[in-house]
């Protein structure tokens, strides 16, 4: 029985930093082909410290939900400062108010009325920007869950020691989430062109309208900052076409300001659904296993195959253990 004493020998100095010894040869290789009969190797170690590195990618893919909901802030955050309050109440919309109402003089209606379409036009024209706000938003939760899971592919299946898997699961993961974002986008348009019918049974508009009212008739220390310039003294003061119409910024912004929480709870609801909980929980595991197990066991074989360097090391390991066994009868 062969036998090597190491215990004499300091291996410090080979030590990396940040590392251990690795793979390194213990005695040269022309020695180790020399070798005519069993080894035997004994070896105590001692730790003294362990560290355990994690990626920083990694740490946040993990907090998947907590980035989804920053995201739903944001979004609301942005939703919110399409428009701020006091445009609502600034002299420059009440002044394109009065462009739209003098443009319709004349037609149907008592005199002096503003004709209904009015502030449905006006609305129109509010919901100019909400599309691009809505796709921003679906566009990074996408994208948050893709980061997810391919940090998750990455994780179980790496890239050096199964490349083709990886290759294959990461592209059927991300294009599982470009089709449910399809979908997605065109839930998206059909609530956009719901929020076209200006309408609702909600009691927040009317109770918006009233406490807006309410705060006019307040000191102007009480008010709002965005009605620090309104008051009824100052609308009594008004002709009765601008009183009208600050009777119309008034609702129009009740009406946004509702239709701005019914938004947001459709577009995050919606989203949740198609694009976080349904690939996630639902559709992602079934389709993994069809798009792997439908394969031959050839093929299925390659996919588990290492990378052609890893491959070359083990080939060269054998190659050097059939010598070692030789060697030994």
């Amino acid at each position: 029985c062969f036998s090597h004493d190491f215990s004499e020998k300091d291996f410090s100095g080979q030590i990396k930093e940040g590392g251990g010894w690795g793979t390194r040869s213990l005695i040269k290789e022309s020695a180790a082909n020399a070798i005519a009969g069993p080894v035997k190797f004994e070896a105590s170690v001692f730790v003294e410290k362990l560290v355990v590195e994690q990626k920083e990618e990694e740490v946040d893919a993990a907090l998947l939900c907590a980035h989804l909901n920053t995201l739903q802030d944001e979004f609301v955050s942005s939703l919110d400062t399409l428009y701020s309050n006091h445009y609502f109440f600034s002299s420059a919309f009440r002044k394109k108010l009065g462009h739209e109402v003098s443009g319709c003089r004349g037609g149907i209606g008592l005199p002096g009325a503003i004709a209904p379409h009015v502030p449905v036009n006006i609305l129109k024209d509010l919901r100019q920007k909400l599309p691009d706000v809505v796709e921003t938003y679906r566009d990074r939760v996408k994208e948050a869950c893709v980061e997810k899971v391919d940090s998750l592919v990455d994780h179980h299946f790496e890239s050096k020691l199964y490349p083709k898997l990886n290759e294959l699961i990461s592209n059927k993961c991300n294009t599982l989430f470009v089709e449910q974002e399809d979908k997605l986008a065109n839930h998206h348009d059909l609530i956009l062109e719901w929020e076209g019918s200006v309408c609702s049974s909600n009691h927040y508009f009317m109770d918006t309208v009233q406490s807006i009212r309410s705060s006019l008739s307040e000191k102007d220390a009480d008010r709002p900052a965005y009605l620090k310039q309104l008051s009824n003294y100052m609308i009594k003061l008004m002709s009765n076409e601008d009183q009208r119409l600050v009777d119309m910024q008034i609702e129009i912004f009740a009406y946004w300001k509702l239709m701005k929480k019914r938004l947001a709870d459709y577009i995050i609801m919606s989203t949740c659904s198609e694009l976080v909980n349904k690939p996630i929980n639902i559709m992602l595991k079934p389709a993994l296993l069809e798009a792997t197990m439908s394969r031959g066991d050839k093929e299925l074989v390659k996919l588990l195959s290492a990378d052609a360097t890893i491959v070359q090391k083990r080939a060269e390991l054998a190659a050097r253990l059939e010598r070692l066994c030789k060697a030994r009868t």
